[in-house]
Parts: C-alpha cells; sequence; structure tokens
C-alpha cells in the first residue's frame, strides 16, 4: 500500500461514519479491529474516540499495552480473546496524543513506519475535529440559553407592563378612596350639624307646648285629650333628646359630671324617667337592687338615662301587662346591673346591631312607639364613656330580651365628688400627668377618666403626630401607647418621644399584641411595661404610680 493511499484511508477515520471507517481501515490493513485512541489532557490516560470501542478489556496485558503508548512509536502485544475468540496479537503505534491499535494482524514495519509517520498529522486533524465538535456544543448551548434569556426578558417586559398597569389602577383606586373619604366625612359632619340644628328647632316649638299644659293643669281645665297630649309631648321631648345627645356624641361634646353615687339611686331616677310609659303599658317591674353597697363613679342623670332607655326599651318589646325585672350585683371590680323583659325578643344575628345608630329589629305593624333607633345607641356610648360595656342576650324571637350593663365599681362613700384632671391638678393630688395615645376615641376617653378619678393629670391623642405635638405642650411624666397606631406605630412613637421630648419619660405599651416577641419589641423601642389589652384599670393605674416611684416595681401584665 503505497502512502498517498494509507493517508486517504487514515483520513476517513475523521469525517464521515467512523463506525464504518474503523472497519474498512482494518480490512484494509488486515486486521479484525482497529481502536483509535486519544490522550485526555486531564487524566493523561489514552481512551477511545466515538465510534471506536467504547470499552477495553481488562487484565494486565491490556494495562501493560496502554501503558506503554505514552512512550510513542510502536508497540507489540499478545493479548487475551476477546469475546470469546482465540488469543490475538495486537500492534500500536502512538505518539504523546494519539495511537491506533490494530488487533489480530501481523503489520509489516514498513507500513508501521509509515503509520506513525502520518499520526501527528492524523492527531492533530482529530484534535481540531473534536475542538470543533465542543464548540458547535458550547455554541449550540448559548444559542439555547440565549432563546431563554430572550422568552425571559419578553416575560419580564409583560410583568412590568402589567406592573405598570396595576400601579396605574391602585393610584386611582386611591384617588377614589380619598375622594370618599372626604365625602363620608362631609356627610359626617353635615349629618351632625343636621341632627343638632334638628335637635335645637324641635325643642323651640316644644317649649311652649309643654308651658301651655301645665297652664292647663294649674287652671283647673285638665281633661283626658290633655293626657294623650302630654304623652304625646313626652315621647317627642325623648326623640329630641335623643337627637341631641347623638349630636353631642358624635361630635365629641359630651361632658360628663361625675360623682360617687349607688346604683339604687340611679335605678329609681330611671325608674321615674320611664314611668309614663310602663303606667301605660301596666308593666309590674320586679326590681332587686341592693340599697347600698353598690357604688359607680359616674354622672347620675346620664346613668339614669342608661337605665331609662333599656327600661322604655323593654317596656316598647313587650306586651301590655308583661313583666320586666331589674337585678344588679357586685362582681369583683364591676357593678352588673341586668334588664330583662318577657316580649318579642331579638334575633340571633341582630344582637350585636341593635347598638348601632338608626337600627331596629323588624316588628309588627302594632308595634308603633319604636321611636329613631338611637336609644339603645346611645346607651352603649354613655356606658363606655363610663368605662363600663354593654350587650344583649336573646333565645330568639318570642323569647324575650335581656341587656348586661357592666360599670367600674367605686370605692368611695356616695356623695363624694369626683375631679377632673384640671380639678384634681389644682387640689394637689395629681400622682403624675399622663398622655394616652389610642387611635379608637372612646378607648382613649374612657381610659382618661379612670386614670383622672384616679388622680392623675390627663390628656389625650388618637395618632402620633397629635401625641409629639401635645407632649411638647403638656409635659407628661408617662405615656400610655397603643401599638398598632395609624401613619406612626408604637414603636416609632416611643423612640421619638424620647429623643425629641425627654429621656426619661416612663413608657407603657398597651396592646392587642402579647406575645414574647411582642414584650421584646416593646423592650428594644424603649417601653418600661407592656399591659395587652383588655387592661385592668387597677393594673394600669398600680403600674404607673410604680414607674413614677409611689409604689413597686411595675411587672409586666402576664395576660
Amino acid at each position: 500500500m503505497v502512502e498517498n493511499d494509507l493517508l486517504a484511508l487514515i483520513a476517513t477515520l475523521v469525517d464521515g461514519d467512523r463506525v464504518a471507517a474503523t472497519r474498512k481501515v482494518a480490512a484494509a490493513l488486515g486486521a479484525d479491529e482497529v481502536i483509535v485512541l486519544s490522550r485526555d489532557p486531564g487524566t493523561g490516560a489514552y481512551l477511545p474516540v466515538p465510534g471506536s470501542r467504547k470499552t477495553l478489556p481488562g487484565g494486565v496485558e491490556w494495562r501493560q499495552l496502554l501503558t506503554g503508548l505514552a512512550r510513542g512509536g510502536v508497540q507489540r502485544a499478545q493479548l487475551p480473546a476477546l469475546e470469546d475468540r482465540q488469543p490475538v496479537a495486537a500492534t500500536a503505534c502512538s505518539n504523546e496524543d494519539t495511537a491506533i491499535v490494530l488487533l489480530g494482524a501481523e503489520v509489516e514495519e514498513a507500513l508501521l513506519a509509515r503509520l506513525c509517520a502520518i499520526l501527528p498529522l492524523f492527531g492533530v486533524v482529530l484534535r481540531s475535529q473534536q475542538a470543533l465538535a465542543i464548540a458547535q456544543g458550547e455554541l449550540a448551548a448559548s444559542r439555547y440559553e440565549l432563546k431563554q434569556s430572550a422568552a425571559l426578558m419578553k416575560s419580564l417586559d409583560e410583568t412590568r407592563r402589567q406592573h405598570d398597569r396595576t400601579l396605574i389602577e391602585l393610584d386611582a383606586q386611591a384617588d377614589s378612596l380619598s375622594s370618599a373619604r372626604a365625602r363620608a366625612e362631609e356627610a359626617t359632619v353635615a349629618k351632625d350639624r343636621f341632627l343638632a340644628m334638628l335637635g335645637h328647632e324641635l325643642r323651640n316649638p316644644l317649649s311652649p307646648i309643654v308651658t301651655a299644659l301645665e297652664l292647663i293643669r294649674h287652671r283647673g281645665l285638665w281633661s283626658p285629650e290633655h293626657d294623650i297630649m302630654q304623652r304625646q309631648v313626652r315621647h317627642l321631648l325623648r326623640l329630641v333628646d335623643d337627637l341631641l345627645d347623638i349630636a353631642r356624641i358624635t361630635g365629641d361634646k359630651l361632658v360628663l359630671a361625675r360623682e360617687n353615687v349607688e346604683l339604687s339611686a340611679v335605678v329609681e331616677l330611671a325608674l321615674e324617667m320611664a314611668s309614663p310609659l310602663l303606667e301605660q303599658g301596666r308593666h309590674p317591674i320586679d326590681v332587686r337592687v341592693p340599697a347600698g353597697g353598690l357604688g359607680v363613679f359616674g354622672d347620675k342623670a346620664r346613668l339614669a338615662q342608661v337605665f331609662s332607655n333599656l327600661i322604655t326599651n323593654a317596656a316598647k318589646y313587650s306586651d301590655k301587662g308583661a313583666p320586666i325585672t331589674i337585678t344588679a350585683q357586685r362582681c369583683d371590680e364591676v357593678v352588673r346591673v341586668e334588664v330583662a323583659d318577657e316580649g318579642i325578643g331579638i334575633d340571633r344575628q341582630m344582637l350585636e346591631g341593635v347598638f348601632e345608630m338608626f337600627e331596629q329589629q323588624r316588628r309588627g305593624l302594632d308595634r308603633s312607639q319604636g321611636g329613631l333607633g338611637l336609644g339603645l345607641a346611645i346607651v352603649r356610648n354613655l356606658v363606655v364613656q363610663h368605662g363600663g360595656r354593654v350587650w344583649a342576650l336573646s333565645e330568639g324571637h318570642g323569647h324575650g330580651s335581656r341587656f348586661v350593663v357592666e360599670l367600674p365599681a367605686s370605692h368611695s362613700a356616695p356623695g363624694d365628688t369626683g375631679s377632673t384632671g384640671a380639678e384634681v391638678a389644682a387640689s394637689g393630688l395629681v400622682h403624675g400627668s399622663v398622655l394616652v395615645v389610642d387611635d379608637n376615641a372612646d378607648a382613649a376617653s374612657t381610659l382618661a377618666s379612670v386614670l383622672r378619678y384616679a388622680g392623675f393629670n390627663v390628656r389625650t391623642a388618637n395618632d402620633g403626630l397629635s401625641a409629639l405635638r401635645i407632649a411638647s405642650e403638656f409635659h407628661p411624666d408617662a405615656a400610655l401607647l397603643d401599638i398598632g397606631l395609624p401613619v406612626m406605630d408604637g414603636y416609632e412613637l416611643a423612640r421619638r418621644l424620647r429623643v425629641e421630648y425627654k429621656a426619661d419619660i416612663r413608657l407603657v405599651a398597651i396592646t392587642g399584641y402579647g406575645r414574647d416577641g411582642d414584650r421584646l419589641l416593646a423592650k428594644a423601642a424603649g417601653f418600661d411595661a407592656h399591659l395587652v389589652k383588655p387592661v385592668d384599670c387597677v393594673a394600669v393605674e398600680r403600674t404607673l404610680l410604680a414607674l413614677l416611684g409611689t409604689a413597686a416595681d411595675p411587672k409586666d401584665d402576664g395576660s
């Protein structure tokens, strides 16, 4: 075989079907099989190239042959049988990069010499082909990654467009909500003004009517028709009073004249106020209220209004002659009063709603004296302003209803008058000045009322910015801060009070969050104590006295 023929034959191992090419080369050289090996640069071992035998037999003879390839040149060996054949002769031609092993042939020296001469060029072409295959693979991978990146960028662009559309929609919703809030606030102000104006305008013509009826009575001209007129005028007066009270309550203009009073005196006054309706309906009243031992600190007239409204409500929704029961007892630190009737009852889904303004339960057409639905709303607001709570109980339609009121018990003798914050401060009995901050106005005002009664000078705020402004004017010794405040939460407010007001102000967190982590957050924000809602007023007073140096050290409320 001439050298050019050998070169052309070996060249077939580079391109095309390498399996078929190795068979053709083996036949031309008189060998059973041809194995092409390439040296791996990482391990230094000779490994079959793609298209050659993928695995080589084991054994000492094979390992010796493969080891000898690293020396280059021609290697001969007698190898064990391959695939159940007879032992086979092997001749190898190698350099530092490439090797060709011929199995089953005794190759002439001249042919081996020409093969060794061609081997370096064959190795260069083989490595170039391998590098090209690697580059093509990397290019394909790069193209795939580029395609994936393009798809990702397209998805990100669409997400960004959706995000922009969402922001536009949210801005529009925020503007709409702001407008709705402004309209609602304007409507609330207009409603309060209307109620106040309506109440006063109704009272003006009622006043001379009442006076005229009194004149008729004194002149001895009274008749059954005048009884009807007097009942209806009293009914109108109650409606007007309800309207004015609602206007005062919603406008935060209701002032309580607090004093220590026995509950029995309050109930007696309430029965007197409700007597016309009770007499008209011939309702027997069972009063189970002890004459003493149930002292409360509050406005006697307003508390009588609370129980008068509850008694009137019981009479309205009961048949003529149906009994009404009033019971009262001391339960720990509260006085509990219950007004029960055997009337039409309250549907379970309405038990909470009955205290809403202008809310009335559906009733028959014969229940013609239902009023405006303000009585129970006034009851709830007055009870809350006295630091108490009220709720309704009923087994449903036809089973009557019970209204339960709880008020903080007073430890002072009846007749002792309480003081506002200013009066306490003037008397020199102030334990210290306290700022109460809660976005729930009812919660802030009732807690402030209790603290004033306990001898503290108190101011309230409903947000952080107002609290900072009031602190700069009021100079409180301590502050009770709700954590869930709008705009600026209680933690931030605590830090700013210490930095902007004074570092030694005593701070108490009053919050619905009571986990250990919440206590740690409060401590890290600079709070001296942590109380969990609903707070015990006695615990609040004890904590403040301790923090201000007039009692034992304060402890966290463990509830």
